[in-house]
């Protein structure tokens, strides 16, 4: 069970739409950094800051494999999250 500062940074990174959408393409699939930063229209140094403010937020796990580093969405948090904001929704 992740605490109450836990979902406060985790709900600080997911602010940015760019981070969101990252956060959606890793659910999906493993994409490797390189992959990941073709696909915006943004420098390789601006995506490394949004997976490393991603990966200080738990949201993210990184695993390096040969010469690529590999990203995948931390599925388990993603769904403490959803579950954290059902029960305010009940309140």
């Amino acid at each position: 069970m992740s605490t109450r500062e836990d979902y406060n940074r985790a709900f600080a990174a997911l602010a940015n739409p760019t981070r969101r959408d990252i956060i959606a393409r890793t659910s999906k699939k493993l994409l490797s950094v390189g992959t990941i930063a073709n696909e915006y229209p943004i420098s390789q140094p601006a995506v490394s800051k949004h997976l490393h403010a991603l990966s200080r937020a738990n949201l993210v796990t990184m695993s390096k494999n040969n010469k690529h580093v590999y990203v995948a969405a931390n599925r388990k948090l993603l769904k403490e999250l959803a579950a954290h904001l059902n029960l305010l929704a009940k309140q």
